[in-house]
């Protein structure tokens, strides 16, 4: 027997919380769950909470995010890791 998972298509104003289809850092799509609790805790996904995060833990507890340029670099970064199509 297989199992399903649904997405539940909500309109934004209507709810109060929601979670984004992609990372607000790497602007690239989450990819699991794991990313959805991620960005529901931290407002980014899995890799970024890797990268920005838990180094940052302090300043980040603080309010403190990364500039442009530090989310621009994280961008070309995700975009230059392979991605695999598995049949």
């Amino acid at each position: 027997m297989s199992s399903f998972e649904f997405l539940e298509i909500v309109n934004k104003a209507e709810k109060e919380s929601y979670i984004p289809f992609e990372c607000q850092f790497c602007l690239t799509v989450m990819r699991d769950n794991h990313d959805c609790s991620f960005i529901d805790r931290y407002g980014c996904c899995s890799l970024c909470v890797d990268e920005v995060v838990w180094p940052n833990k302090t300043r980040w507890e603080k309010k403190w995010r990364p500039g442009k340029r530090k989310k621009a670099r994280m961008r070309k970064k995700r975009l230059d890791m392979p991605s695999y199509y598995v049949k």
